[in-house]
């Protein structure tokens, strides 16, 4: 099982395997693969069969499975790393990641139904808002001062499976602190961001927008785990 990712300027190539040892089954972490140069499939495949030839894997394992994301340079049936994989090693059949499943799911989901597609969007909304040093400090202070566990507000992005789960949570814990700042952002006749913070405390002290999100985070708590 692999997948890559950026980090610092970097592509980093995460490497896992599932094995079995007296009929139990273990799953462990090889390391990191840094494939900056080329990420198509020739290249990721051959950082492989190198990560198992450098730690003298190759003529030690039989790979009979394997599992990516469902992109294509991943999951090709001709010219993907699991087509390329598979001459070599012809039982390791291959299967979409379920967690990306999973995820692909709850993110069309989120989009697709009404309900859910404005409470994200209002999330955002607050993500924004908050991503200003003044407002952000306001919230900390304002969390402090009635005695809450500090909660960030992250941004929404696809791929960060667990970001809706958190915003939620963030959003139901500090949901006084984050009032009292947007209250205190439109009694500032300086505040050129008016507009938009009056938007958001409208949406949030919406009793749908409230029950919505009390019925999602449960949800959502229930896919990651």
């Amino acid at each position: 099982m692999c997948d890559e990712a950026r980090c610092y300027k970097e592509e980093q190539m995460a490497l896992c395997v599932r094995y079995t040892k007296d009929l139990n089954v273990h799953k462990g972490f090889l390391g990191f693969v840094d494939c900056s140069v080329k990420q198509d499939a020739e290249a990721l495949s051959q950082h492989i069969y190198d990560y198992f030839k450098a730690y003298n894997l190759s003529n030690k394992v039989q790979i009979i499975g394997q599992s990516y994301d469902g992109a294509i340079v991943m999951a090709g049936k001709f010219n993907g790393v699991q087509a390329k994989i598979q001459n070599k090693y012809p039982c390791a059949v291959y299967t979409h990641c379920m967690a990306h499943r999973i995820n692909l799911v709850v993110v069309d989901m989120c989009k697709f139904v009404k309900e859910t597609r404005c409470i994200f969007n209002t999330l955002e909304s607050i993500y924004n808002n908050f991503s200003y040093p003044t407002e952000n400090q306001q919230l900390i202070v304002i969390q402090k001062k009635l005695g809450l566990k500090f909660k960030t507000i992250g941004r929404i992005i696809d791929t960060r499976w667990n970001c809706r789960y958190k915003n939620c949570d963030a959003v139901l814990n500090c949901y006084q602190a984050i009032i009292h700042v947007l209250q205190e952002e439109n009694d500032d006749d300086n505040d050129k961001d008016v507009n938009e913070a009056l938007g958001i405390l409208n949406n949030l002290q919406k009793a749908s927008f409230i029950v919505n999100l009390f019925v999602i985070r449960p949800v959502l708590s229930i896919i990651i785990s």
